[in-house]
């Protein structure tokens, strides 16, 4: 189902399905899951459990424990519990009773092959045609495959030429099979999954109390691997990646700078207003309800690279003018207010027109986008933080470190 445009209707997707669970009705026992399409590089789901075992039984039992565990965390807003495990048709299973199938002379390999004929037929000749080629293949009639109890009946030949029938040495019994079987290196699996309500409980919240309540508190079976994954998996990992990247952003700005201005000191003074983008970042996501996401992460590195620009402006002009080591105190605190002063308007200018651009994506004044709008929230908010804080503590900063450099030498 696809709705209209978020600018276009007054609800949400989440409130459509639960308009549309309460008007449906189900037939008793039929359970419905509803998936929400997810906008975003993580398409997994928010919780994610996967179990793996060779041992259909141990499999089977911790996939009953890890369901009725996140039951019980519906009251913390878990939802839409699922198991990849889906039952398909009835199947039969025979067990074969192997010495007494080998005291009267027959293989598994026979047994195999007279179950493939009656059931899947043998082509024993075929008729070409001008048009086509016909088979001709034998088999038991629809009616007999359908009845389990003549599998005993049927009859296969032993080494002596003897006909055995097959109830003599073997069992059956029926059970639903499984839709599909699924592996993770080679071992069989089962996976878990439950939607989250954002507004009670994160991806990284969840995957933090099933990892203390569930797995901790559990005695595992040897055989029995538990991972979770899903989307808290694949923040951490994009939380690591864009922290790398961030790291390598601010070294390699810093050696730039370093170059450049002939100093190891003033690259610290242009950057000390980084971390004062990321408070305005943090602000920004608690007074409007967002949480912190990959595009709020490269926000930040975006930031990174215009902050040290008003920084760079600043610095600049006050290099042209470091002032007279013999003056005084509030003379060089006087000069440096003057300098700082001259680079208002531009710094300001810089802000406001980018501010300008950036605020209607974030509030959504045209339309809102889901990926873009949080990144351009960051972005404007980091940015009106950085600013105020390069107009007032870049000056200070410099001040200080070129007092203390005019007083070592």
């Amino acid at each position: 189902m696809f709705l209209t445009p978020d600018s276009q209707r007054k609800r949400t997707a989440g409130k459509i399905i639960n308009s549309l669970k309460k008007k449906l009705k189900f037939p008793k026992g039929t359970s419905v899951i509803v998936d929400k399409k997810k906008v975003g590089p993580i398409g997994d789901k928010p919780i994610t459990i996967h179990l793996s075992s060779n041992n259909e039984k141990t499999l089977l039992k911790a996939e009953k424990k890890t369901i009725k565990f996140l039951k019980e965390m519906k009251s913390m807003g878990v939802s839409e519990i699922d198991s990849s495990r889906k039952e398909g048709k009835e199947e039969i299973i025979i067990d074969i009773n192997h010495p007494k199938m080998a005291s009267l002379g027959i293989s598994t390999e026979d047994v195999a092959r007279t179950l493939k004929i009656a059931y899947d037929g043998e082509l024993v000749t075929s008729l070409q045609t001008l048009e086509k080629k016909i088979e001709y293949r034998v088999l038991l009639n629809e009616k007999s495959r359908k009845r389990a109890d003549l599998i005993k009946n049927l009859s296969v030949k032993n080494m002596s030429g003897s006909l055995v029938k097959l109830g003599t040495f073997i069992s059956f019994s029926s059970k639903p099979s499984d839709l599909e079987i699924y592996r993770r290196n080679g071992i069989r699996s089962i996976s878990v999954t439950g939607e989250v309500k954002p507004k009670k409980l994160t991806a990284m919240e969840a995957a933090k109390y099933i990892e203390e309540n569930l797995i901790k508190e559990w005695n595992i079976p040897e055989d029995l691997d538990i991972e979770i994954g899903g989307e808290a998996q694949k923040s951490k990992e994009i939380i690591k990646d864009v922290g790398m990247a961030v790291l390598i952003a601010i070294v390699f700005i810093f050696f730039t700078l370093a170059v450049s201005l002939n100093s190891w000191l003033q690259p610290f003074i242009i950057m000390s207003a980084v971390p004062f983008s990321i408070i305005g970042v943090i602000f920004a996501l608690i007074i409007h309800g967002q949480n912190i996401s990959m595009f709020i992460l490269l926000a930040i590195i975006g930031l990174t690279g215009v902050i040290v620009n008003d920084s760079i402006v600043m610095v600049d002009i006050l290099n042209k003018n470091p002032g007279d080591k013999n003056s005084s105190l509030a003379d060089k605190l006087k000069q440096i207010s003057a300098m700082a002063k001259t680079r208002l308007r531009p710094i300001l200018l810089t802000t406001i027109t980018t501010l300008s651009g950036l605020m209607p994506m974030a509030y959504g004044l045209g339309g809102y986008e889901k990926m873009i709008s949080p990144l351009s929230l960051a972005f404007s908010w980091g940015l009106l933080f950085a600013t105020l804080i390069t107009l007032f503590l870049v000056p200070a900063l410099y001040a200080i470190i070129n007092d203390f450099n005019q007083e070592k030498s």
